[in-house]
């Protein structure tokens, strides 16, 4: 059994072809050039430059922050254990002590 022959498409014509061209070109008319678009990468990446900059100078900060902050929770709980002793200290002494006289 033989198969049957697909039908042959139809060539494009110079015509056509001109048309075709014609379409894409108008299309293409408006679209940046490959110089624009490559500026405009340009510009793109000196701003994400600068953004990661940004982040960058935040994040130190934020560390030096937290840094700071352990620093002075350390002196506070240093601090918190000397005023604890200062107070056991002085309940010690006024317990020894004669009642005031008025």
């Amino acid at each position: 059994m033989a198969m049957p022959r697909k039908a042959r498409p139809e060539l494009a014509t110079k015509e056509d072809l001109r048309a075709a061209f014609v379409k894409v070109a108008v299309e293409l008319q408006d679209r940046p050039t490959r110089s624009e678009m490559r500026e405009g990468f340009d510009a793109l990446k000196g701003q994400l430059d600068r953004m990661m900059g940004t982040l960058d100078r935040i994040s130190g900060e934020n560390f030096d922050i937290r840094r700071t902050l352990t620093v002075f929770d350390a002196m506070f709980r240093d601090n918190r254990r000397m005023i604890e002793s200062h107070e056991r200290r002085l309940t010690t002494l006024e317990v020894g002590l004669p009642p005031p006289t008025a």
